[in-house]
């Protein structure tokens, strides 16, 4: 059985993670493996950011990557999940200065 519930930015830190966003999400259950996506050709100016699997509230549901414009002085950090406790935490991409 799946469970969810969203963390503060200040439980978050509280769990050792890097508060990155004012909530995450938390499921008792893993993604599946990512998904393998071909990039297409894409314009100067273009970044690709990545395809991650997302919680709905019941299921796991696949939100495909695609092309954004690009920030200059950022780098996006894609959607990643990590274990935490007895769940598993969906911390969302986001641009960070380099």
């Amino acid at each position: 059985m799946a469970f969810a519930l969203t963390l503060t930015a200040f439980n978050v830190a509280q769990a050792q993670l890097a508060p990155v966003s004012p909530t995450i999400t938390v499921v008792g259950q893993p993604p599946p493996p990512p998904i393998v996506e071909m990039k297409r050709n894409h314009t100067p100016g273009q970044v690709w950011l990545p395809g991650y699997w997302d919680w709905n509230g019941r299921t796991f549901i696949w939100q495909a990557g695609h092309f954004d414009h690009e920030r200059r002085g950022q780098i996006y950090v894609p959607t990643t999940w990590q274990s935490v406790g007895n769940g598993w935490a969906m911390i969302p991409g986001h641009w960070v200065a380099q």
